[in-house]
């Protein structure tokens, strides 16, 4: 069997338009409500301790809405994070993922100043007043945004991929299951069925998806199929998927099928192949 990497692109591809998760689990979504939550209650508690009753140039009201907004904010574009930490797996690294990754923080930082800017002047117009930026001038403003965005990015990057990583199955012991090889342009790649999550066709080739790496192998969907052997379940005309990572099948409106993988991954199965799921032997 031969395979390679994908050339030019370095094998990483975004996932098929429509077919693959962009919303993060709800066990991170609630991780990050509990942080933002904490973090704004603390914030504003400083503040409001920092310049006491008598000594303010504020409304006591008003750093709740500086920190709630703020909150809001980052919450509501969770979901560019978590397409970017799929699009750009940040391992391995590369100057290319940061570089991209970087350029996502501008993206962000521009979404969340709009969106704060919004939520304070709805509150500040019901409280009867008109919320401006400090006397630096929105430049400064932006920038002082940006800076805390890019942690506040980086971090949630992070919680993302202690997330995948926590999901991820155990490997099974090298005596309980043989290698398959792919020969790639620069040398062979060893992988064990259990590693590998997804194969789907990309062209004249076939994408195999193992662990947080993707490699680009010349063969067609069937043969792929006949040299994995029945742990993998066609699920779509051009998808593969291993069998003992479905953990659960959510049928959608269509008729197609949402699948949820040990690893945190969704993946979306074919009305037409419904009859070949885990469910439809029995298997779940």
């Amino acid at each position: 069997m031969t395979s390679g990497e994908v050339p030019v692109t370095s094998g990483e591809r975004a996932g098929t338009s429509g077919e693959r998760r962009i919303w993060p689990s709800r066990g991170a979504w609630l991780t990050l409500a509990l942080i933002v939550t904490v973090v704004t209650i603390v914030n504003t508690t400083s503040i409001l301790m920092q310049a006491p009753e008598g000594k303010r140039d504020f409304e006591a009201w008003e750093p709740l809405v500086w920190e709630t907004s703020s909150g809001i904010a980052v919450l509501t574009l969770v979901p560019l994070i978590y397409w970017a930490y799929r699009r750009w797996p940040p391992v391995p690294p590369s100057w290319r993922k940061a570089a991209a990754h970087l350029g996502t923080t501008v993206v962000f930082a521009i979404g969340h100043v709009a969106l704060l800017w919004s939520l304070r002047s709805l509150a500040y117009g019901l409280m009867g007043g008109n919320y401006a930026w400090g006397g630096d001038g929105f430049g400064f403003e932006f920038l002082f945004e940006w800076r805390n965005d890019v942690l506040s990015y980086c971090l949630i990057l992070m919680l993302f991929w202690i997330e995948q990583r926590w999901r991820q199955p155990a490997v099974p012991a090298v005596s309980q299951e043989a290698l398959l090889s792919f020969r790639t342009g620069g040398g062979t790649v060893h992988l064990r069925p259990s590693e590998i999550r997804l194969v789907e066709a990309a062209g004249n080739y076939v994408e195999i998806e193992a662990g947080e790496r993707r490699h680009l192998v010349r063969m067609t969907l069937a043969a792929a199929a006949s040299e994995l052997g029945p742990g993998f379940v066609q699920v779509h005309r051009s998808r593969l998927v291993n069998r003992d990572m479905i953990r659960a099948e959510k049928p959608q409106a269509s008729g197609d099928v949402l699948l949820d993988l040990s690893d945190g991954t969704a993946v979306m199965a074919s009305r037409r192949y419904r009859d070949r799921l885990p469910s439809a032997a029995g298997g779940l």
